[in-house]
């Protein structure tokens, strides 16, 4: 995400505790289970020789 380009942009954005804010679920959902099955291998492949 770009960083606002103004003082009054950054000052409406909401903070990621907000109630305001909520993610894409889309992008979110695709990503999560990849992350999860990517720390899964590399747990299980053991220690890089």
């Amino acid at each position: 995400m770009a960083a606002p380009r103004t003082p009054e942009k950054a000052a409406r954005l909401p903070a990621n505790p907000s109630p305001q804010f909520a993610p894409d679920p889309r992008p979110t959902l695709r990503t999560a289970p990849e992350a999860v099955v990517t720390a899964a291998l590399s747990a299980l492949a053991g220690p890089a020789r």
